[in-house]
């Protein structure tokens, strides 16, 4: 699972919970740092125990990385139309 532009540490807990729940094993951040925070550990209620974290100093270079590798992307948006990512989900 890959987060951009999520840095409200009890959202980011949340995800981590519920990623954790349905079987995610690593995550894509900006900032490893928003996964760490007090905050963030508290939401995720013990859920950041079986991830992987992984952070890049670049979010599209690090998806186009996955892409290459044979994953296979999904992705949302609540921009209408974001043309840096577009390319890589067809």
């Amino acid at each position: 699972m890959a987060l951009e532009d999520v840095s409200n540490p009890h959202n980011v807990g949340a995800i981590i919970r519920s990623a954790a729940h349905f079987g995610v094993t690593s995550l894509l951040g900006e900032k490893a740092s928003n996964f760490f925070s007090a905050a963030a550990l508290r939401t995720s209620q013990g859920g950041s125990e079986g991830l992987n974290f992984i952070s890049s100093n670049s979010f599209l270079d690090a998806l186009l990385e996955l892409k290459r590798q044979g994953y296979i992307l999904v992705g949302t948006s609540g921009r209408e139309d974001d043309s840096r990512l577009k390319n890589l989900f067809q």
